[in-house]
């Protein structure tokens, strides 16, 4: 939570420089604006004086030193501009950084590099809306990982989680998204797989990370039609739960939506 509201505060104060970058520039361009027009004003007046010179020879110096003074306000304001506006872009382009990265920590988990519970569901929701394909829902669960927290503590605990989510990403394809949902709780989206095939990729996924670090469990559902995101989770959560009451450290798949799904 604390982690969040200061995330929160991060957005809030990008978009504040922003605010004031684009505010501060807009002051100096109607600074530099009501300067010039002070300047031609000013340049005007000696025009109105030249004119009244009687004599051509000192007509002719005086108009010249008048346009050769305009020329360089011209030239001085020219660069004084340039550089304002260099000064403001490279500041632009260093917000950009900063709202990115911003962006990129808000969709993050903080212990794994993950992609957040925030981030899931955003994706998963378009997934649902947008894809044409298969989608596989893959909870993983680590088993008694309480136990982990108890006897070795916490550091050991995010040690593992660390390490499992290392597996996770190592396994994954091009296009798959892998997220920490909370506590020991992680979520894969696979698209382009039947059930049958993602159950024989995640058991061996499970055995491996079983033999590597720690025992997990692992629930699967297929999207079908009416499915919405809700009840493919609820649906994967339901055989994630079966794979721990029948033995842990092992996949079930729920194929089917429940009746009050459809």
């Amino acid at each position: 939570m604390r982690r969040t509201q200061q995330l929160e505060q991060h957005r809030v104060e990008d978009l504040a420089s922003v605010v004031g970058a684009l505010h501060e520039a807009l002051v100096a361009l109607g600074a530099e604006m009501a300067s010039w027009q002070g300047d031609v004003q000013s340049s005007a007046v000696r025009f109105g004086t030249i004119v009244s010179q009687p004599d051509p020879a000192v007509l002719r110096t005086q108009v010249l030193d008048e346009v050769r003074a305009l020329k360089q306000v011209v030239v001085d304001r020219r660069q004084r501009w340039d550089v304002t506006q260099r000064a403001y872009a490279e500041r632009v382009t260093a917000l950009e950084v900063q709202l990115r990265t911003t962006r990129e920590e808000a969709a993050t988990d903080g212990l794994t590099g993950l992609a957040n519970r925030r981030a899931f569901d955003r994706e998963l929701a378009h997934r649902l809306r947008s894809s044409h394909h298969r989608v596989v829902l893959a909870l993983f669960d680590v088993d008694d990982f309480k136990s982990v927290n108890d006897t070795k503590g916490h550091p050991e605990g995010d040690r593992l989680l660390s390490a499992i989510a290392g597996m996770l990403m190592q396994s994954m394809r091009p296009g798959d998204l892998v997220a920490r949902l909370g506590g020991d709780e992680f979520a894969v989206i696979v698209a382009g797989l039947a059930l049958g095939q993602a159950e024989c990729r995640f058991a061996t996924l499970v055995s491996e990370i079983g033999v590597a670090l720690h025992g997990v469990s692992c629930g699967l559902s297929e999207f079908s039609a009416g499915d919405n995101a809700q009840s493919l989770y609820d649906r994967a959560d339901a055989a994630l739960y079966e794979a721990k009451r029948d033995g842990k450290q092992r996949v079930a798949s729920k194929c089917q939506r429940y009746l009050r799904d459809r």
